[in-house]
């Protein structure tokens, strides 16, 4: 039986025969002195999606707290996470498009464009952001300029035992290659769909998943409390619910779901 939970943004955990794994867990974008929020079992694997703050932001006090644990990521995220804290010597490489195993488990990446890529986009966002939070976009703009972390995003094809689950990151978009995406997601037939999807492109990340024909497909909205921190939004309505409802169950926090 694998199990799986919620946290919130693009994190979820992953349980199964005492194996624990975290996908792109993170708590503290906006905390001035943050604590994980939850009560993990102690951690084997943390895997990362791409090195954008709210997907491995925090993965080095994880892996502080989780001293078992290894993480895997492309190869520049490991260069670039092995800069930062002390975990050499835990990390494995994922390559495009190559099944890695990782103990019980087995990782297939492959590379897509993140929604909202390419600098119109972004500068629009900065601009809501910078009248709604003005030190909060300035602390966004300093990240991406000091951090220098990679810019590849892959999806995610995590296979436990005889499951399979896809998470999709922010990759399903207006932007994506749907035809190319679906067969790669497709293989033969995932178990679960992630759906991370973003106000705007509720459309298009359904016109994607549903070709993957995944038995069930849930969906997220992994910049919710972004939103809400900037007062983008009052709650979860920006996001056109009812579309996305068309191909998928949506997914609060700390909704656990078991295969």
């Amino acid at each position: 039986m694998v199990s799986l939970r919620y946290l919130g943004w693009s994190g979820f955990l992953l349980e199964a025969d005492g194996l624990h794994v975290v996908i792109d867990p993170h708590w503290s974008s906006w905390d001035p002195s943050p604590r994980p929020p939850w009560e993990l079992p102690p951690l084997h694997r943390i895997l990362v999606s791409h090195g954008h703050h709210d997907h491995i932001g925090d993965v080095g006090r994880l892996m502080e707290l989780h001293p078992e644990a290894r993480l895997a990521a492309g190869p520049g995220l490991i260069r670039w996470a092995e800069e930062q804290w002390p975990i050499a010597g835990r990390t494995d490489t994922l390559r495009p498009e190559q099944p890695t195993a990782l103990g019980p488990i087995t990782v297939t990446p492959w590379q897509g464009v993140h929604v909202g890529e390419g600098l119109a986009p972004q500068a629009r966002s900065f601009l809501r952001y910078i009248r709604r939070r003005p030190r909060s976009a300035l602390k966004l703009v300093a990240q991406a300029l000091t951090d220098r972390r990679p810019s590849e995003i892959w999806t995610l094809r995590v296979e436990v035992g005889d499951r399979v689950i896809v998470h999709a990151s922010e990759t399903l978009h207006r932007d994506t290659d749907r035809a190319r995406w679906s067969r790669q997601a497709r293989g033969d037939g995932p178990d679960l769909l992630l759906v991370g999807v973003e106000p705007g492109e509720e459309a298009a990340a359904v016109a994607a998943a549903r070709p993957v024909e995944a038995e069930r497909v849930l969906a997220f909205s992994p910049h919710l409390r972004t939103r809400r921190h900037f007062g983008l939004d009052p709650g979860s309505t920006a996001v056109r619910w009812p579309i996305v409802e068309q191909v998928a169950d949506r997914l609060f926090e700390d909704d656990q779901v078991t295969l």
